[in-house]
């Protein structure tokens, strides 16, 4: 008989049929897509926008591992495989964020949605599907920088003019005619901040000391100094000699025990100190220094809302502060309001409960309550909801807020920033909608694997058994005519020969009825789900164990022939892992079906194992078990010790009946 007539060719040419259609599908989408072996994660397809996308070439990516495509922040691209595989190990699928590497050395950043499935021809594979989400991100990031920056901001005043009020305030006092106020600088020196009554050449030739110079030793000594002007830097310049200042009081500006300046005040006449006048302005420049400091960090605040200004007036967000009472009243909002949700910043301040009212009312109850937590336990804010714009269209925002409060550690204002996330959710949908189409094209590839068991066991019993039999019954034939015949010679040679073959053939047709029980169990098909364990327990206890015994507790489940074929292989799976691995010499399967749930369970008294130390990315018979209990809606559990055997449940198993 021709071995390629066993199986018609309708049948060869349906699945290669389906897969074509899928794989025409795959290679128009407008979705980068790849598919990765699950052991090895080398890339064994990438459609062309997946290709464009890396910058690849036509098959350029087939055969790449997937290490080579990431390059994650902060953690080794072994450590981000890592990850996706346990991830996918637990959940049969993930969505991560990241940071991917083009052929020409570009980094960007993708959401990667991984699902795992069975591929006929490769194994255990991962689908990923990859969106390009760079500009997401650089908006995060400029995001939080904006957040970290409004929180240093604090209200203060004005440093020029806190300067001259102070330096005006000593001369009056001190009874000189001008004076200046210097302040540290970074690298020790001392800079001109004010000045009066002096003129531009001389406020020019005085406007720096370095940290080197005699007149900012002087000063860092931490003493007043009140002396003639011309004993105090030696020989005069031109320009101070023009000048004609003749007395000066050098005093230092202390803050915590540290210099930050000081006050240089002056006549043009000589001028006699008393011990009143110096402690009067010493007293000015002590007080000084807690007014200049509030000053100095009022200069610097001014210098960060500008930028702050600057910086949320151009972002592609809302930012806000809102304070902490029972309307969560909006102090500020930035100028995209109106362009993002409709409204200008003037009706958003007029109206205390515009917020309230634009929250979907679906999700109004919860951001309220996360609102009301936020008050009253004092942390931040993160929230992901819908609001209705001013047009009616429906807006997704991702509200995150930070708390600010005061020196008494009191909660007073909240700082945030509402990002447009509408078209992040469109894309979580899409992928969300990709997700299930895989997981229906992987049902379909069990289904199609069943089905071919199902024709290749039958062609093998319809033909081979058919032909085997007539082979049998001839040669059976043949031997009774040669014993039949007294004229026939070399008699005795002819029969052995002819009993051996029947011996062949017999222990042929037992292997081949074997064969197709493996790839179909007729029993399973005929008489449901409960014999076929009890046979498949019987079977095993002739072949390995005298000890495995099927229990079944309840009214008898009744499964789809689907779902019937899932349970029977993941015990067919255990059955064969204990024969290979856990010496034990007692099995029990054990059905337990109560209300509207079944529970399944297989154990052994072997050696066990410990399963943290078992790599399940390499055991696919575990792998596989997993999958179809997961194609079940069922949850499967390996409780197991060294030396303690090992236990596998399937729970929340759901019959028909």
């Amino acid at each position: 008989m021709d071995p390629g007539n066993i199986l018609p060719d309708p049948a060869k040419e349906q699945p290669e049929k389906e897969l074509k259609i899928l794989s025409a599908i795959v290679s128009k989408m407008a979705e980068s897509v790849c598919m990765i072996g699950a052991n090895d994660t080398v890339i064994i397809y990438a459609n062309p926008m997946c290709e464009k996308s890396f910058g690849y070439g036509s098959g350029e990516m087939a055969g790449m591992l997937l290490s080579n495509l990431i390059c994650g922040p902060g953690e080794k691209d072994t450590e981000v495989i890592s990850r996706i595989k346990n991830e996918l190990l637990s959940n049969g699928e993930t969505i991560v964020d990241v940071q991917n590497v083009k052929k020409d050395g570009t980094l960007f950043w993708c959401k990667a949605h991984l699902t795992r499935m069975e591929h006929p021809e490769f194994g255990l594979v991962w689908i990923a599907i990859y969106k390009d989400i760079t500009g997401i991100k650089e908006t995060e990031k400029i995001i939080l920088e904006e957040h970290n920056l409004v929180k240093k901001l604090v209200s203060v005043r004005d440093l020029k003019t806190t300067l001259g009020f102070c330096l005006e305030a000593a001369i009056r006092i001190s009874g000189m005619e001008c004076g200046a106020l210097y302040l540290t600088d970074e690298s020790g020196g001392l800079r001109l901040s004010c000045s009066r009554g002096l003129s531009e050449p001389f406020r020019t030739a005085t406007s720096y000391y370095p940290k080197t110079s005699t007149n900012t030793r002087l000063v860092m000594q931490g003493n007043p100094v009140y002396v003639i002007y011309s004993e105090l830097n030696g020989p005069l310049s031109k320009v101070e000699l023009k000048e004609g200042l003749q007395t000066i009081a050098v005093l230092p500006i202390f803050f915590e025990q540290k210099i930050i300046g000081c006050m240089n005040l002056a006549s043009r006449s000589i001028h006699e100190f008393s011990s009143s006048n110096r402690s009067a302005m010493e007293t000015i420049a002590s007080g000084s220094a807690l007014l200049i400091v509030r000053a100095r960090a009022d200069e610097a605040h001014m210098e960060s809302i500008a930028l702050f200004k600057t910086l949320v007036e151009h972002i592609k967000a809302i930012s806000y502060i809102a304070r902490i009472d029972k309307t969560s009243t909006t102090v500020y909002i930035s100028p995209q309001v109106n362009s993002i949700f409709g409204f200008t910043q003037e009706e958003f301040n007029a109206d205390p409960d515009l917020w309230h009212r634009r929250i979907h009312p679906d999700d109004r109850k919860r951001v309220l309550e996360k609102v009301r937590s936020c008050h009253q336990h004092h942390h931040d804010f993160e929230c992901e909801y819908r609001m209705i714009k001013k047009t009616g269209e429906i807006i997704w925002f991702r509200d995150s807020a930070a708390l600010i409060k005061d020196h008494n550690d009191n909660p007073v204002s909240l700082l945030g920033v509402m990002s447009d996330v509408t078209g992040q959710k469109a894309i979580e949908e899409d992928l969300q909608n990709k997700t299930q189409q895989l997981q229906g094209l992987a049902a379909h590839v069990h289904t199609v694997l069943e089905e071919e068991r199902k024709k290749i066991a039958r062609e093998i019993h319809d033909e081979f058994g058919q032909s085997l039999s007539a082979l049998k019954m001839n040669l059976s034939s043949i031997k009774h005519t040669i014993n039949a015949s007294p004229a026939f010679s070399q008699k005795q040679e002819v029969l052995e020969e002819l009993f051996g073959c029947v011996g062949i053939i017999s222990d042929t047709i037992f292997k081949m009825r074997t064969l197709v029980t493996e790839l179909r169990p007729e029993v399973l098909e005929v008489y449901g789900l409960v014999p076929a364990l009890k046979w498949m327990a019987g079977e095993f206890s002739k072949k390995n164990f005298p000890n495995c015994h099927f229990m079944s507790e309840g009214p008898e489940p009744c499964f789809s022939a689907a779902d019937g074929i899932h349970v029977f292989r993941i015990v067919q799976e255990a059955l064969v892992n204990i024969r290979k691995h856990s010496d034990a010499t007692k099995v029990k399967i054990e059905l337990r079906n109560e209300k509207e749930e079944a529970c399944l369970k297989i154990s052994d008294n072997g050696k066990g194992f410990v399963p943290d130390a078992v790599d399940f990315t390499q055991s696919f018979g575990l792998l596989g078990m997993k999958e179809r209990a997961e194609m079940l809606g069922a949850r499967l559990t390996i409780e197991s010790a060294s030396g303690q055997g090992t236990i596998i449940t399937i729970n929340n198993l759901k019959p028909t009946q």
